[in-house]
């Protein structure tokens, strides 16, 4: 998953701290007219168009990778193009603000520079002008790394753990059941793992067998001198293990590991705790692309009064449906997600999905009316952190009308 974020940025000015903060890198003693800073809001807790978001440990921890790391443009890796150097963060809460979970909105802000020299001089002005917003760096690759993943959210691929204990709570929230509390937790710990797991191993098997070859011999995986027969049998095992390895952690969250019985078993029993079950096993069989199994632990679930887990679970249960070609049903249930969710965030790209499953069936004028129904009830889905509105939607509509 590859993520660039469109950033906020501001000429700064320099400070004696900051100038002695940015000479701890510099090879030369550097004067305020040596150099330009400008700030950059880098990412928040917001839930992003994919769905994704960090947590506010997340962005603690990104606030120290980021120190001494390059920016640099239009994604190119060149060292010629890492144009700037991060020399101090910090994660800022604004509690007159909320994200679209009601939690107070918190964001990470990094101060940059780069050297007034001739090569920036183009960049600077944009950056003044405010034209150079999108900055991709070191956060492209963040979303797979095991210390940040936790408490990721992701629709459809990866199960809404917010904090860690948002399903929990909107579930199992008697106390005295402790012994469910301690056995879910466990469960959910397995399944972040996997997931972590999954979103690296889908790096892997979207990797060209060209550049997957350059990396397993980069490792001393593959012999300079191995054939061409033997390359291509190496590098399918190599995927085939990768997957495997991700099925055996979903299966201990399945099935049980030591004390952990397993979300199967915990299905079986009665009350929050076995509904809650049902769903993460839906969730893990999903990853596993197993979806009759799915779509059975997904029924099985019982929503509740929330518009957070409970319209995740039948927005998991459409896709599950979508994946098994029982498409009237897949468009049913996004609808009901929608509907549930209520919220900026989830009930556009429910409505979004079922209009693209109408249009795949030939019924452009319902899946219009979902489009205009997105854009009509949610007039603040698509905007990016400038204010700007992303024409996709109007792309939607434009080729149903």
């Amino acid at each position: 998953m590859n993520k660039s974020f469109e950033s906020q940025t501001d000429e700064n000015e320099l400070s004696k701290e900051d100038l002695a903060l940015i000479n701890t890198f510099t090879q030369k003693e550097m004067t305020k007219d040596d150099i330009f800073s400008f700030c950059v809001i880098l990412c928040d807790n917001e839930i992003d168009r994919d769905y994704e978001r960090f947590t506010e440990d997340s962005l603690h921890k990104l606030a120290d990778f980021f120190i001494g790391k390059t920016a640099i443009r239009d994604h190119s890796m060149k060292s010629s193009d890492q144009s700037a150097r991060t020399y101090k963060t910090e994660v800022i809460k604004d509690s007159t603000r909320k994200n679209s979970l009601g939690e107070d909105y918190v964001y990470l802000k990094a101060w940059c520079y780069m050297p007034r020299i001739k090569k920036n001089e183009e960049l600077i002005e944009e950056i003044k002008a405010g034209k150079e917003a999108k900055v991709a760096g070191p956060l492209q690759n963040l979303k797979n790394n095991p210390l940040l993943k936790k408490g990721t959210i992701v629709a459809v691929a990866l199960i809404v753990l917010v904090g860690g204990y948002f399903a929990y709570k909107q579930f199992v929230v008697k106390p005295a059941d402790e012994k469910a509390q301690t056995q879910l937790t466990a469960g959910i710990e397995l399944l972040n793992q996997a997931q972590q797991y999954d979103a690296q191993n889908a790096q892997v098997q979207a990797m060209p067998d060209s550049m997957l070859i350059q990396a397993l011999k980069s490792q001393g995986m593959i012999s300079e001198t191995a054939t061409s027969d033997s390359v291509a049998t190496l590098v399918k095992q190599f995927r085939n293990e990768q997957q495997a390895q991700v099925n055996a952690i979903y299966n201990k969250a399945l099935k049980g590991e030591g004390k952990f019985p397993g979300f199967i078993k915990i299905s079986q029993g009665s009350g929050d705790a076995a509904n809650m079950a049902n769903y993460l096993a839906g969730v893990a069989y999903y990853h596993m692309a197993q979806y009759k199994d799915a779509i059975k632990h997904l029924e099985a679930f019982s929503p509740k009064n929330d518009n957070g887990v409970s319209p995740m679970a039948l927005y998991a249960l459409a896709n599950c449906y979508a994946c098994d070609k029982q498409i009237d049903k897949a468009i049913e249930t996004f609808k009901k997600a929608a509907d549930k969710a209520a919220n900026e965030s989830l009930s556009p790209l429910c409505l979004i999905e079922a209009g693209k499953l109408l249009e795949n069936t030939g019924k452009k004028a319902e899946a219009n009316a979902l489009y205009e129904q997105v854009k009509k009830e949610y007039p603040q889905f698509g905007l990016n952190q400038q204010g700007m509105m992303s024409s996709e939607i109007d792309k939607y509509i434009e080729r149903t009308k």
